[in-house]
């Protein structure tokens, strides 16, 4: 069972995800691919009012509540929480089976457009698609329904915060129920205090004290892992105040296993490309 383990060093604020377990001679491996990908950053991307521009006036996000939906001639909805629920009012009788990932993709795709609002459904990207299966016997598994998850981008970036939409089908290929929280965000304009030409240097500076201190820990909890992919997104913020932003970061993409073990554990850690943006006393707040 993996758990969220949130560590913070000087200058490094990143997110694992699972529990860090370990072994002596166990350490982190970076793709090579990742240094390819820094590299070509010549400039971690930060908001810039315009791609021409060479103004240090960078923008963030703040959060300015959640969204707030209604029922429509096809859906209701009902607030759950922190959530909303969408239920379909008159469900396709037709069955169409739950087919392949790319397909369910489209047609998870389709429904958010057919349901939700155009702003909303607009920046949603399906982000996994799960399938559920029923053991019958010595018979082979049936799958009787999917989940799919999509979360949201933001100017085209992904968005490392707490919006979501979540698709439940059923075993007829119908859409059961879509789970619903998505919050809303003001771009504001954010004054940086670092040199464009520093914050590559900066910014795999904290890389390199990542690795080092994951690679030790690694070694401590008898643990092997790899980070094998990166990725520029938005990262959830939070300050001393309660205030929650959105922060331009590099989220690096990996997974972890014991020595023994044979099951790979997703872990995720994010770094803000520009340190001056980050509010003060931060924390990671949601994914």
């Amino acid at each position: 069972m993996s758990i969220e383990e949130i560590f913070s060093m000087k200058k490094i604020y990143f997110l694992a995800l699972g529990a860090l377990l370990s072994i002596s001679h166990a350490q982190l491996i970076v793709s090579k691919k990742i240094y390819q990908q820094m590299d070509a950053r010549e400039n971690p991307r930060v908001l810039m009012k315009s791609q021409k521009t060479v103004s240090q006036d960078s923008y963030i996000y703040t959060i300015a509540g959640s969204h707030d939906f209604k029922s429509g001639k096809n859906f209701q909805v009902k607030k759950l929480d922190d959530f909303h629920r969408f239920t379909v009012s008159k469900k396709n009788k037709k069955k169409r089976p739950l087919a392949s990932e790319d397909e369910m993709r489209i047609r998870a795709m389709d429904d958010i457009k057919s349901i939700l609002p155009k702003d909303v459904a607009d920046s949603c990207a399906i982000t996994s698609v799960g399938y559920e299966y029923e053991q019958r016997d010595s018979n082979k598994p049936r799958v009787v329904g999917s989940m799919i998850m999509a979360h949201r981008k933001l100017d085209g970036i992904p968005v490392r915060g707490s919006s979501y939409v979540l698709m439940s089908y059923d075993s007829t290929g119908n859409l059961s129920y879509m789970d619903v929280q998505w919050d809303k965000y003001n771009k504001v304009p954010a004054k940086s205090t670092v040199e464009q030409n520093k914050r590559n240097k900066i910014h795999r500076e904290e890389f390199d004290e990542l690795v080092e201190s994951v690679s030790q820990h690694f070694k401590e909890n008898e643990l092997r892992g790899s980070l094998d992919n990166s990725i520029q997104t938005l990262t959830a913020l939070e300050n001393e105040k309660g205030e929650v932003m959105l922060v331009p970061s590099v989220t690096f993409i990996g997974q972890y296993s014991t020595m023994d073990g044979d099951e790979s554990i997703p872990m995720t850690f994010d770094i803000p490309t520009d340190a001056s943006l980050v509010p003060v006393n931060k924390a990671i707040v949601s994914r």
